[in-house]
């Protein structure tokens, strides 16, 4: 793995979501489609599964107490990122959670604590619309 697929596998815990923007969207989604399924176990998880597979694959760890400064979980919550990025409601919270949890576990990722707030406070702004007038009414 390349320092630039690193890197972007940790803008999750290095960046707040208002620092990431399209171009870093693309190295995002661009670095995930290259790696292939991530496994730790017997639990595998695609870069390409649905978000209702990535919130799982979140939450157990999450839950397990596993790593949250590992690889896999980099992988993990990289995908979430990517689904939150979308549009999916439930990704920044699950982001924060894992934030405010990374900070706590290791003085190394102290910061981890300020993006958690802001990933709780951040709502997703809606894409703009079509540049056409909207459709008229049948006279």
């Amino acid at each position: 793995m390349t320092a630039t697929e690193r890197q972007a596998l940790a803008f999750w815990r290095t960046l707040a979501p208002e620092e990431i923007g399209a171009g870093r969207r693309r190295v995002l989604e661009r670095v995930l489609a290259l790696n292939g399924p991530a496994s730790v176990g017997s639990r595998r998880l695609h870069a390409r599964a649905n978000s209702a597979l990535v919130i799982g694959a979140a939450v157990d760890l999450l839950l397990r107490r596993g790593a949250l400064d590992s690889r896999y979980a980099d992988f993990v919550m990289s995908c979430l990122l990517a689904h939150g990025l979308q549009g999916d409601a439930a990704s920044p919270f699950i982001l924060a959670h894992a934030l405010s949890r990374l900070a706590r576990q290791s003085e190394r990722h102290a910061a981890c604590l300020d993006l958690s707030v802001r990933w709780r406070q951040w709502s997703r702004r809606p894409a703009p619309g079509p540049l056409t007038d909207p459709p008229q009414p049948p006279a």
